[in-house]
């Protein structure tokens, strides 16, 4: 606490006789009670300082610091050390399901999940679009393939095949591979899941009953239904954006060279025996393998793979516009382009091919407005069946 010097030497004021306050006029006795005064100034703001730092000399010294650097005519500062607040059991709660590391965020604005046999059998990887962030989510001795995203992008359904006879079951995880569990038996070849849209369902293919049919039950494995039932085998079941209908293609024939797209009302919610409404009805009709479908976002086009009728066989990428019937290019590379896969945006689709002029299959994305394709992956793998993330 700084006090003026030259406040001892000043004339005392005149006070009218009407006032009862005394006046000093005794120089001396003035300036004992003012020393005084300052002695007694001084012991409360140590007493306050004191109390108000629980005795503590280190913030005592914090405290009167700044008054110091003010009398020398510079102002100093001082910064306060941070207020810490705990967490509950002193952890950053983990986003659900996870082992506690966060998937770093895609550089390329959107990620991929892929089956790729880079470390001797098929396992499970994330990248994004752009070819970074290889993030592999799968590793044991068996073959893990077929990954559908869940809708909200948490969660990873793919087949796994266990067992040395071929068979194979089906699997759910966590976007960061963490929880892997068997929602079916391995008693039969369960494959191609997908995510109804509001997340309650998985529809897949199993020859459980003979012939490859189509199933839907919930993903823990519960309220399994048997959609179809033919001698024909029906495969890839994809939902369309609004959950009403189930996409998929259907080997026909004697020897099933040739396969046709099809599409079936359905409602999930109703009992088994309902919840297909209606027929399939037939979308492709030709002689040649219509296949491996997807919905685009807005449900009003399908993208697919058709194996042609020029004399290579080559499999090229094909768009169906649902409202006109008509089919459009997409692809016509030198190899097979397979497995499309529509951006959430609809302006982008991945897919796998051989194109780059190996036997081996590698990932690709097309741009829908473009036409520009652009190799995400390189190597002597095979890396195949992308999905894309949804946002």
């Amino acid at each position: 606490l700084a006090v003026s010097p030259s406040v001892a030497r000043l004339p005392a004021a005149p006070v009218d006789a009407d006032d009862d306050e005394p006046i000093l006029r005794f120089p001396g006795l003035g300036c004992v009670l003012t020393i005084v005064v300052i002695l007694l100034l001084g012991a409360g703001v140590v007493v306050s300082a004191l109390v108000l730092t629980d005795g503590r000399p280190q913030t005592l010294l914090l405290l009167l610091t700044p008054f110091a650097s003010e009398s020398a005519g510079a102002r100093a500062t001082s910064t306060l050390p941070p207020t810490i607040t705990p967490t509950v059991d002193g952890a950053t709660p983990a986003a659900p399901g996870s082992s506690g590391e966060a998937l770093p965020p895609p550089s390329g604005g959107d990620r991929l999940a892929f089956a790729s046999n880079r470390d001797g059998d098929y396992e499970i990887f994330l990248m994004d679009v752009d070819g970074s962030n290889l993030l592999q989510l799968t590793a044991n001795g068996v073959e893990d393939f077929d990954p559908a995203w869940s809708p909200g992008g948490d969660q990873i359904a793919y087949v796994s095949r266990a067992t040395p006879n071929d068979l194979s079951q089906i699997m759910v995880m966590n976007a960061d591979g963490s929880g892997q569990q068997a929602v079916t038996p391995a008693d039969t070849v369960y494959f191609d899941p997908d995510w109804s849209p509001d997340g309650n369902w998985l529809a897949f293919s199993s020859n459980r009953a003979g012939s490859y049919d189509l199933y839907i039950m919930r993903p823990d494995g519960s309220d399994l239904c048997q959609l179809t039932a033919s001698d024909r085998n029906e495969l890839t079941p994809r939902w369309s954006p609004n959950g009403t209908m189930l996409g998929y293609h259907t080997r026909i024939g004697q020897d099933r060279a040739t396969s046709e797209l099809f599409m079936v009302e359905v409602n999930p919610d109703a009992a088994c025996p309902d919840v297909v409404r209606g027929v399939p009805q037939q979308i492709t009709d030709n002689t040649v393998l219509d296949q491996w479908l997807d919905w685009s976002p807005d449900g009003l086009r399908l993208a697919y793979t058709s194996q042609g009728e020029d004399e290579d066989n080559r499999h090229d990428l094909y768009m169906l516009d649902l409202a006109y019937n008509l089919a459009t290019v997409l692809t016509s590379g030198a190899g097979d382009d397979d497995d499309p896969v529509w951006s959430s945006d609809g302006t982008r689709i991945a897919f796998d091919s051989n194109r780059a002029g190996g036997s081996n299959f590698l990932l690709y994305v097309l741009d829908v407005n473009t036409g520009q394709v652009s190799q995400i992956t390189s190597g002597a793998q095979d890396d195949v069946a992308p999905a894309w993330q949804p946002r």
